[in-house]
């Protein structure tokens, strides 16, 4: 009896070069995958290398001294990813959220005011170790003699059960928030990734910190463009992976606003102006060009290259 035989399809009557050169390809692929997930490994120990026994030491030594004077410290739970390559203003920089109160004698009229007087009561203090004290938009940051920096965010309770209020991300304004309604929200999404999405996100901000300061994300909207990334993601859990799907996301996602869920702000991104905006441009341009250039890669040197420009 004739037939066509038992199971023969197309790939097996392919010329033998043709499966070879694609084989070839397929290991090319594969060990491209293997070697820049290790570089990036790479990366988040450094980006990470911080020690966390230390830390909470410090913060207990902190939370002592100025004790009279917080009603409570809240330590967040994504704390530490300060480094060369990162740059705060995200919630999940975060050491402690320090609490005070009006009563206190605190100055209250101006967030700016409020960040000033408590960097004072840290200088004050006199906290061992501590070579300087310094005020950023949202955060006071101490930085160790050993380079280490702690950063803790203050916010006002202007009554017993009153709102929680930090400054604006301008650091202009109070905001009224709800900190850990984000916060749960991105351990919730990090678990669902395998506990990658927030190494994930570390990485995306070192990539981000080589761009010019006026053309990048905030850092917490770094944070809120990759919770709406990830949210349904299902792609394999890899930081090549991953990078790629936040920045080729993130690039069109950041042409519109992002509801701040924290209160913080009306927007994440307000800087940024209305949807589609010049300067949204500009970002989408910037994080797209990023994206492309990672899919394109061919060696891990040209990941390299995003992370030390």
């Amino acid at each position: 009896m004739g037939g066509s035989g038992g199971g023969s399809n197309y790939a097996d009557r392919r010329p033998a070069e043709e499966l070879r050169q694609e084989t070839q390809r397929d290991i090319q692929s594969a060990e491209l995958l293997a070697n820049a997930n290790s570089f990036l490994n790479e990366q988040l120990v450094e980006i990470n290398d911080r020690d966390v026994e230390t830390i909470n030491a410090r913060l207990d030594d902190i939370e002592g001294a100025i004790s009279e004077v917080v009603e409570d410290i809240d330590r967040l739970v994504f704390g530490g990813s300060v480094s060369k390559h990162t740059y705060v203003d995200g919630l999940s920089d975060v050491d402690s959220l320090v609490l005070l109160n009006a009563t206190e004698g605190m100055p209250t009229e101006s967030p700016q005011q409020f960040r000033e007087a408590f960097a004072q009561i840290i200088r004050n203090a006199a906290l061992p170790g501590v070579a300087d004290v310094y005020v950023g938009n949202l955060a006071v940051t101490l930085s160790y003699s050993d380079g280490t920096e702690i950063q803790l965010l203050p916010a006002l309770r202007t009554a017993p059960d009153g709102d929680l209020r930090i400054s604006s991300s301008n650091g202009e304004r109070w905001r009224s928030i709800h900190p850990r309604r984000f916060a749960e929200q991105l351990t919730a999404l990090n678990q669902r990734n395998g506990n990658r999405l927030v190494p994930t996100i570390k990485l995306a901000k070192a990539i981000v910190a080589t761009l010019p300061e006026g053309r990048r994300p905030s850092g917490y909207h770094m944070e809120a463009l990759a919770v709406e990334a990830f949210s349904s993601y299902s792609g394999p859990l890899n930081y090549t992976s991953m990078l790629q799907h936040f920045f080729s996301t993130a690039a069109t996602r950041v042409l519109t606003p992002i509801t701040d869920r924290t209160g913080q702000s009306s927007q994440v991104d307000e800087s940024l102006g209305s949807a589609n905006s010049p300067e949204r441009a500009r970002v989408a341009d910037d994080l797209n060009r990023i994206a492309r250039r990672m899919k394109n890669s061919t060696n891990v040197g040209q990941w390299r290259d995003l992370l030390d420009e």
